[in-house]
């Protein structure tokens, strides 16, 4: 079952971040996977506040405000992965020890290899194999269930265009309000959150990749240039330009 993960590699990397990195009340899309080599960084959210040590992996969520800092006399090092995943594979920070000899280890070095001589194939395909591994030894809760999963995959093929929540529930074969519960209890919000926010997603990478706003309202469904930002604003926390204007691409 956990072959039904859809995943995507967006960004990986090994840094030793400069003096000033840091980011606040982050938002993101996709889930940081942070293999921590070294340093002193802490991670701050609404359920969190801790310390990062070194020798464990960390998977950060998506769409729930962070802010992630360090000691500049003892930087960061880490090895990281940008990975979207559909679903979600964790609501709230994930640490994981990384001990020697383990299948953990093994993935991480060798994923970071690739990364070292840049073969995105081979990355891309270890990407695939550590998220689902990691799935199925430490999140247990995440839902299978085969109608949700085909609604999920839908959302996926067709994010670019319109839908509604009578197109979930027929994908899903159940009874509108009946399908909509059941979304919201095993993925935490409703169906058409969950499509907002996998639009949202879209937006901004292409507009951090320098596409302008009307063409990306259009790309993402929306018609109403005014209607697109608003939506984006709801999710993000800022307007599209303020974004592009204030996001700092970060590890």
């Amino acid at each position: 079952m956990i072959s039904k993960l859809i995943v995507d590699e967006l960004g990986y990397g090994y840094i030793v971040c400069p003096e000033k990195w840091g980011m606040r009340d982050e938002i993101a899309s996709f889930h940081r996977f942070y293999y921590v080599l070294g340093g002193n960084a802490h991670y701050l959210s609404a359920t969190r506040n801790i310390d990062l040590p070194a020798g464990n992996l960390y998977i950060l969520p998506t769409f729930s405000p962070y802010t992630l800092w360090h000691d500049p006399d003892n930087p960061l090092e880490v090895v990281y992965f940008h990975i979207e995943i559909a679903p979600d594979i964790t609501d709230d920070l994930l640490r994981i020890p990384v001990n020697q000899n383990t299948l953990e280890m093994s993935l991480l070095h060798t994923m970071r290899r690739f990364s070292d001589i840049g073969d995105i194939q081979n990355l891309d395909e270890l990407c695939g194999v550590l998220v689902r591994y990691l799935a199925a030894a430490y999140c247990p809760t995440i839902v299978y269930d085969s109608r949700l999963v085909n609604v999920i995959r839908y959302i996926t093929r067709h994010v670019t265009e319109h839908i509604t929540v009578e197109d979930l529930a027929k994908t899903a074969c159940m009874e509108r309000a009946y399908f909509t519960r059941m979304f919201k209890k095993h993925y935490k919000t409703t169906p058409m959150k969950y499509v907002t926010q996998k639009r949202m997603s879209m937006a901004a990478k292409e507009l951090l990749s320098g596409a302008v706003i009307e063409d990306v309202s259009r790309m993402t469904a929306y018609e109403d240039e005014k209607a697109f930002s608003r939506a984006f604003k709801k999710i993000y926390g800022c307007s599209p330009s303020g974004y592009c204007k204030s996001h700092n691409r970060q590890p």
